[in-house]
Protein backbone atom coordinates (compact mmCIF):
# COMPACT_ATOMS: atom_id res chain seq x y z
CA UNK A 1 0.00 0.00 0.00
CA UNK A 2 1.13 3.29 -1.01
CA UNK A 3 1.14 6.27 1.75
CA UNK A 4 -0.59 9.80 0.96
CA UNK A 5 1.87 12.26 0.24
CA UNK A 6 2.28 15.58 1.84
CA UNK A 7 4.27 18.48 0.67
CA UNK A 8 7.45 16.96 2.49
CA UNK A 9 6.88 13.89 1.30
CA UNK A 10 7.07 15.36 -2.18
CA UNK A 11 10.09 16.75 -2.07
CA UNK A 12 12.24 14.00 -0.29
CA UNK A 13 10.53 11.80 -3.02
CA UNK A 14 11.79 13.92 -5.85
CA UNK A 15 14.92 13.67 -4.40
CA UNK A 16 15.16 10.05 -3.85
CA UNK A 17 14.57 9.54 -7.54
CA UNK A 18 17.89 12.33 -8.07
CA UNK A 19 19.95 10.03 -5.51
CA UNK A 20 19.20 7.38 -7.74
CA UNK A 21 20.70 8.91 -11.08
CA UNK A 22 23.28 9.39 -8.70
CA UNK A 23 23.86 6.38 -7.71
CA UNK A 24 23.97 5.49 -10.97
CA UNK A 25 26.59 7.59 -11.54
CA UNK A 26 28.78 6.37 -8.47
CA UNK A 27 28.04 2.83 -9.97
CA UNK A 28 29.49 3.49 -13.29
CA UNK A 29 32.85 5.04 -11.32
CA UNK A 30 32.63 2.07 -9.17
CA UNK A 31 32.83 -0.05 -11.81
CA UNK A 32 36.25 1.50 -13.70
CA UNK A 33 37.36 1.77 -10.56
CA UNK A 34 36.96 -1.77 -9.34
CA UNK A 35 35.56 -3.73 -11.98
CA UNK A 36 32.10 -5.40 -13.20
CA UNK A 37 31.47 -7.31 -9.62
CA UNK A 38 31.05 -4.31 -7.61
CA UNK A 39 29.13 -2.44 -10.06
CA UNK A 40 26.85 -5.11 -9.96
CA UNK A 41 26.60 -5.00 -6.07
CA UNK A 42 26.16 -0.90 -6.90
CA UNK A 43 23.26 -2.28 -9.50
CA UNK A 44 21.20 -3.66 -6.70
CA UNK A 45 21.26 -0.35 -4.66
CA UNK A 46 19.83 1.21 -7.41
CA UNK A 47 17.21 -1.60 -7.63
CA UNK A 48 16.80 -0.58 -3.41
CA UNK A 49 16.39 2.94 -3.75
CA UNK A 50 14.04 2.58 -7.15
CA UNK A 51 12.02 0.80 -5.37
CA UNK A 52 12.12 3.25 -2.06
CA UNK A 53 11.41 5.59 -4.76
CA UNK A 54 8.50 3.90 -6.04
CA UNK A 55 6.50 2.73 -3.11
CA UNK A 56 7.46 5.38 -0.50
CA UNK A 57 7.95 2.36 2.57
CA UNK A 58 10.47 3.63 4.88
CA UNK A 59 12.24 -0.20 5.26
CA UNK A 60 13.54 0.31 1.98
CA UNK A 61 15.04 3.73 2.58
CA UNK A 62 16.36 2.55 5.63
CA UNK A 63 18.39 -0.42 4.01
CA UNK A 64 19.58 2.20 1.08
CA UNK A 65 20.76 4.84 4.33
CA UNK A 66 22.45 1.46 5.59
CA UNK A 67 24.19 1.05 2.47
CA UNK A 68 25.21 4.79 1.80
CA UNK A 69 26.88 4.78 5.03
CA UNK A 70 29.13 1.29 4.72
CA UNK A 71 29.49 2.60 0.74
CA UNK A 72 31.35 5.97 2.69
CA UNK A 73 33.25 3.77 4.86
CA UNK A 74 34.39 2.13 1.72
CA UNK A 75 35.05 4.89 -0.09
CA UNK A 76 37.13 6.93 2.75
CA UNK A 77 39.31 3.29 3.55
CA UNK A 78 40.33 2.93 -0.36
CA UNK A 79 41.18 6.90 -0.74
CA UNK A 80 43.14 6.31 2.40
CA UNK A 81 44.93 3.42 1.18
CA UNK A 82 44.92 4.96 -2.51
CA UNK A 83 46.72 8.10 -0.77
CA UNK A 84 49.52 5.78 0.99
CA UNK A 85 50.19 3.38 -2.16
CA UNK A 86 51.21 6.74 -3.77
CA UNK A 87 53.07 8.17 -0.77
CA UNK A 88 55.22 4.66 -0.69
CA UNK A 89 55.65 4.61 -4.79
CA UNK A 90 57.26 7.50 -5.59
CA UNK A 91 57.57 6.82 -9.44
CA UNK A 92 54.19 7.12 -9.43
CA UNK A 93 51.89 10.60 -9.44
CA UNK A 94 48.65 11.24 -7.87
CA UNK A 95 46.00 10.73 -10.40
CA UNK A 96 43.85 14.67 -10.16
CA UNK A 97 41.28 12.18 -11.91
CA UNK A 98 41.24 9.70 -9.43
CA UNK A 99 41.01 11.62 -6.16
CA UNK A 100 37.66 13.64 -8.05
CA UNK A 101 36.11 10.30 -8.15
CA UNK A 102 37.08 9.90 -4.37
CA UNK A 103 35.80 13.11 -3.88
CA UNK A 104 32.57 12.91 -5.68
CA UNK A 105 31.76 9.65 -3.98
CA UNK A 106 32.20 10.41 -0.54
CA UNK A 107 30.39 13.85 -1.55
CA UNK A 108 27.26 11.72 -2.62
CA UNK A 109 27.59 9.31 -0.06
CA UNK A 110 27.03 12.21 2.35
CA UNK A 111 24.07 13.70 0.78
CA UNK A 112 22.58 10.21 0.49
CA UNK A 113 22.63 9.70 3.99
CA UNK A 114 21.48 13.12 4.71
CA UNK A 115 18.32 12.76 2.77
CA UNK A 116 17.99 9.23 2.86
CA UNK A 117 17.56 9.83 6.92
CA UNK A 118 14.93 12.30 6.56
CA UNK A 119 13.27 10.19 4.07
CA UNK A 120 13.03 7.72 6.49
CA UNK A 121 11.86 9.32 9.11
CA UNK A 122 9.22 11.35 7.48
CA UNK A 123 7.96 8.38 5.84
CA UNK A 124 7.84 6.17 8.75
CA UNK A 125 5.19 9.36 10.44
CA UNK A 126 3.38 8.69 7.73
CA UNK A 127 3.35 5.08 7.73
CA UNK A 128 2.30 5.11 11.64
CA UNK A 129 0.05 8.01 10.89
CA UNK A 130 -1.82 6.49 7.92
CA UNK A 131 -1.62 3.05 8.02
CA UNK A 132 -1.49 2.34 12.46
CA UNK A 133 1.26 1.38 14.36
CA UNK A 134 3.62 -1.55 13.56
CA UNK A 135 4.85 -2.37 17.10
CA UNK A 136 2.58 -4.83 17.79
CA UNK A 137 2.05 -6.71 14.23
CA UNK A 138 1.04 -4.84 11.32
CA UNK A 139 -2.55 -7.61 10.79
CA UNK A 140 -3.07 -7.97 14.81
CA UNK A 141 -6.74 -7.98 15.62
CA UNK A 142 -8.09 -5.76 18.64
CA UNK A 143 -10.35 -6.81 21.33
CA UNK A 144 -13.01 -4.65 22.01
CA UNK A 145 -11.22 -3.32 25.43
CA UNK A 146 -8.19 -2.86 23.49
CA UNK A 147 -9.94 -0.37 20.89
CA UNK A 148 -11.17 1.37 23.71
CA UNK A 149 -8.10 1.94 25.72
CA UNK A 150 -6.47 3.00 21.99
CA UNK A 151 -8.86 5.50 21.00
CA UNK A 152 -8.32 7.33 24.61
CA UNK A 153 -5.39 9.29 23.26
CA UNK A 154 -5.67 11.57 20.42
CA UNK A 155 -2.84 10.99 18.03
CA UNK A 156 -4.69 7.46 18.53
CA UNK A 157 -8.05 9.44 17.17
CA UNK A 158 -6.19 11.29 14.47
CA UNK A 159 -4.50 8.33 13.45
CA UNK A 160 -8.03 6.58 13.19
CA UNK A 161 -9.95 9.57 11.26
CA UNK A 162 -6.52 9.65 8.98
CA UNK A 163 -7.09 5.78 8.08
CA UNK A 164 -10.96 6.09 7.60
CA UNK A 165 -10.42 9.27 5.51
CA UNK A 166 -7.94 7.19 3.40
CA UNK A 167 -10.43 4.37 2.43
CA UNK A 168 -13.15 6.75 1.95
CA UNK A 169 -10.81 8.39 -0.61
CA UNK A 170 -9.78 5.37 -1.72
CA UNK A 171 -14.06 4.43 -2.23
CA UNK A 172 -14.56 7.29 -4.17
CA UNK A 173 -11.70 6.58 -6.70
CA UNK A 174 -13.29 3.03 -7.33
CA UNK A 175 -16.51 4.67 -7.75
CA UNK A 176 -15.66 6.89 -10.73
CA UNK A 177 -13.74 4.31 -12.15
CA UNK A 178 -16.42 2.15 -12.26
CA UNK A 179 -18.76 5.04 -13.04
CA UNK A 180 -16.37 5.86 -16.03
CA UNK A 181 -16.55 2.17 -17.20
CA UNK A 182 -19.91 2.45 -17.64
CA UNK A 183 -19.92 5.07 -19.43
CA UNK A 184 -17.89 3.92 -21.85
CA UNK A 185 -19.41 0.51 -22.04
CA UNK A 186 -23.10 2.33 -23.01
Amino acid sequence: MVIQLDEEAVKLRTMLKILMYGQGVICNFKYFQYGSLTAFFQTIVILIIYTAYKTMHFCNVMIFLILCILDLNIAVGNWINYEKEISEDNSKGPSKVIRSVFIVEIVYFIVAIYYSFFAYCHFKTLFETQLGNFRNGANRRFEQRDRDEEIDSQPQRDQIYMRENFLRQQQQQLRNVAAAQRGLNN
